[in-house]
């Protein structure tokens, strides 16, 4: 029997759309930073150092990802446009999306 870490990936669509969004929240929370990632500044945490913080931004990175692939393109911009304010060197590798993004054109 599947435990609770395991649903989302048994989910509907919409269950996964929704845990895709939660994770982020959750994130943030552990980090201490504000849930509205569209709030988040450079100096609200370390970002580069292992642990919650820097998850948070790969969740950033990973909801890019997703709504680049949703065919949600304004979304997939604001998130880069955040991670590029977060992480001006790309340390995270969003430029890959970033990338993607713009071939999808």
């Amino acid at each position: 029997m599947p435990d609770q870490n395991d649903m989302c990936l048994l989910a509907p669509r919409t269950g996964r759309r929704r845990a895709a969004h939660l994770g982020p929240i959750a994130a943030a929370h552990a980090a201490g930073l504000n849930e509205n990632w569209q709030m988040v500044q450079a100096g609200d945490a370390n970002l580069h150092a292992p642990g919650p913080a820097r998850f948070w931004l790969f969740t950033l990175k990973a909801l890019a990802f997703i709504g680049l692939r949703r065919g949600e393109r304004e979304t997939a911009t604001q998130l880069i446009a955040q991670l590029r304010q977060l992480d001006p060197a790309d340390h995270l590798g969003f430029g890959v999306v970033e990338a993607l993004l713009q071939r999808s054109v």
